[in-house]
């Protein structure tokens, strides 16, 4: 969990750098993270990234005003 919350984006490759899984293992994990709505998924090129929307959002705006899960 610490990974997704250090940049608001996160890459497969950050998973599989950080020995939490092979490259299919940590796909999954984040497409399940997507499926729950924590991350959204972007591809930019040949790469795939998984945004934190919320973090993201923290970061940009003036407020620290953010919306809960559902």
């Amino acid at each position: 969990m610490d990974l997704i919350f250090n940049l608001p984006y996160c890459r497969i490759q950050n998973l599989v750098d950080q020995a939490l899984g092979a490259r299919q293992a940590a796909s999954r994990y984040l497409k399940q993270l997507e499926s729950v709505g924590v991350l959204k998924e972007m591809t930019f090129g040949l790469e795939k990234l998984f945004i934190h929307p919320k973090l993201l959002g923290l970061l940009t705006r003036d407020n620290n005003h953010i919306e809960t899960y559902a």
